[in-house]
């Protein structure tokens, strides 16, 4: 949306193009429509700023977006509200358990066991004020953790997007180094005035660029803070982040217009190496849970409920937090973390067919205190389980035989 903004003619007109995008990414990221609100408000204020904002055809191709937008925001509803509960309520409960279990070394998974913890600490609390108000103390310090975690990840984040290091395998500080190196090449090869003059105009020029990458980081931002520094939440600053690295590290002058195909020859032919060197998402563990093993095991695991290809209704438990999402319609989740009952009672009432054995699973307080769970553990076939492996890693898969009786047919 800011690429293509960028061509629009008047202040206006790309704020007013804004509009429906940032309404657009908010149904995703119910967040941001704090930022579809804040460009809503700088309309008015960039007709008195930009006389370009007044030309009558530029309000009128305004005045139309407005209205469409308008009309899907009736229709679809408000996304920050269109939701059971307060998410972001959650959000912090959930993630607060993700500090508390650090400073108190409890080890369990956060985002399952953090109901009674969170209880304890705030009691019912419904909100984010609710839980700084029943616990302040508590609450100050976990801000405290999130603005500390954020300035260690943002370090090695951010270092790693101008500089990656699968391309280059340096260590952090001499990436970090380089980058300070190339702007103080740009001062010394241009003059410090000239690379000053430079600053200002690049800056200058992509104002209201910096101004709506600004709006689009506050929301993630004060999560960040708020809730947990996750990594898809400093994603979304990475735009911004690699605008102004560019601006202070490496703006050119206007005045140097025959140089301009230097830095564009430069600029592909570093596109065309990066290609050549890019790594293979292969390479990467993903989202592993915080599990102390690094591997790919959910993807595996997948991978090989698809290739048997089971047909009937499948019941899988599992606490993982639903992999029936990335299978066919005929699973169904199982949630191992609702377990009240016997472990070998709640599987025969709930029919299960399958159960993915992770770390997950068996730390969780209700089946880590079952004396039934060694039993059927040790001898799954007892109860008509077959353990299967789907890699050099520690979860494993039960299949229950009569399933696997199926595919063998």
């Amino acid at each position: 949306g800011i690429a293509i903004m960028r061509f629009l003619p008047s202040t206006v007109l790309k704020l007013a193009f804004m509009l429906p995008v940032t309404l657009y990414i908010a149904y995703a990221r119910p967040e941001f429509y704090l930022t579809f609100v804040s460009i809503a408000i700088l309309i008015p204020f960039s007709i008195w700023i930009d006389p370009t904002s007044r030309n009558k055809r530029y309000l009128f191709s305004s005045l139309i977006i407005i209205v469409l937008t308008v009309a899907v925001h009736l229709i679809m509803g408000n996304p920050l509200f269109n939701f059971q509960g307060d998410r972001s309520a959650l959000a912090f409960a959930q993630h607060f358990m993700l500090n508390y279990f650090q400073w108190y070394n409890i080890d369990q998974d956060f985002w399952i066991t953090w109901m009674p913890y969170f209880e304890k600490e705030f009691g019912n609390a419904p909100s984010l004020k609710a839980a700084l108000k029943a616990n302040g103390d508590l609450f100050i310090r976990h801000i405290i953790s999130n603005i500390q975690q954020y300035v260690t990840s943002a370090y090695q984040l951010y270092s790693d997007v101008m500089l990656p290091e699968k391309l280059i395998p340096l260590p952090l500080k001499a990436r970090v180094a380089i980058l300070v190196f190339g702007g103080a090449i740009s001062v010394t090869w241009l003059g410090r005035s000239i690379f000053t003059n430079a600053l200002i105009s690049n800056l200058r020029r992509n104002m209201l660029v910096i101004v709506l990458l600004m709006l689009f980081v506050a929301p993630s931002l004060a999560a960040s803070v708020t809730i947990f520094p996750r990594e898809h939440y400093m994603l979304l600053h990475v735009p911004i982040v690699i605008l102004l690295a560019c601006l202070l590290f490496f703006s050119q002058p206007d005045e140097r217009p025959d140089k301009m195909w230097h830095n564009q020859v430069l600029s592909i032919a570093i596109l065309i190496v990066s290609w050549i060197l890019m790594p293979s998402t292969k390479d990467y563990d993903y989202f592993d849970l915080w599990r102390k093993e690094n591997s790919l095991t959910n993807l595996k695991t997948v991978e090989k409920l698809r290739a048997y290809n089971f047909k009937p209704p499948v019941r899988l438990l599992e606490n993982e937090g639903g992999m029936n999402l990335f299978l066919t319609d005929n699973y169904i989740w199982i949630r191992g973390f609702m377990q009240q009952e016997p472990w070998t009672d709640y599987i025969a009432n709930q029919r299960v067919d399958i159960i993915y054995v992770t770390p997950s699973l068996e730390k969780y307080p209700t089946l880590k205190a079952d004396t039934t769970w060694p039993v059927f553990k040790e001898q799954p076939e007892r109860f008509g389980f077959e353990k299967i492996t789907t890699g050099q890693h520690t979860p494993y898969l039960l299949i229950r035989k009569k399933l696997l009786e199926t595919v063998a047919e």
